[in-house]
């Protein structure tokens, strides 16, 4: 079954539990990556629903309130002034609407499972682990917690990318720590 993950093709309540692994702030496009199997099924490209875009986002004109955690990104990104600006947005209110969708599709008491990693942009923190708890958060879950899992020896994104020509090297980066994060539904 294909569906979006703003709108998912269930009943309110259907599930005892959620595990995913939602993609990751403009890492890479995952429509593009995966573009061979989007032709061989013929499978429709919803690249402008695609979480974690990069490029072609508009503007909203309304004033967004970040989640704190990327609030001093949105600010250094040049807020709606500039496509990482408008990425962040995209990102959080996208990432909200999904984290709304799995509250809405999950029982009272049902739990959560998300493997999601850190990644660092200009030798900060780009913390996407506290912004998903954050948002989780604010979708209504709750005893949200937060495990360390060793990712070394294993890939979790694409290698080393190149940051002057969007390619991905072919070198592992090594150590990148995965968290997982658990939540349940009230």
């Amino acid at each position: 079954m294909q569906g979006n993950a703003a709108r998912l093709p269930f009943e309110d309540g259907a599930f005892d539990a959620v595990i995913t692994s939602p993609p990751y702030f403009t890492t890479y496009d995952y429509i593009d990556v995966q573009r061979l199997s989007y032709l061989a099924f013929r499978w429709p490209n919803p690249r402008d629903d695609q979480l974690g875009r990069y490029s072609r986002i508009p503007s909203d004109g309304v004033c967004f309130i970040p989640p704190n955690t990327l609030a001093d990104w949105y600010e250094l990104y040049g807020r709606e002034k500039t496509a990482k600006g408008r990425a962040i947005r995209d990102y959080a209110q996208r990432l909200a609407l999904h984290l709304s969708e799995v509250h809405r599709v999950t029982r009272p008491g049902a739990a959560i499972g998300v493997a999601m990693a850190n990644s660092v942009r200009a030798g900060r923190t780009f913390d996407l682990v506290a912004t998903l708890g954050e948002l989780m958060s604010a979708a209504g879950f709750t005893s949200i917690e937060i495990r360390n899992r060793s990712a070394r020896g294993r890939r979790i994104l694409p290698l080393g990318r190149n940051v002057t020509t969007g390619r991905f090297a072919d070198v592992p980066t090594g150590g990148t720590v995965e968290r997982l994060v658990y939540a349940t539904r009230l």
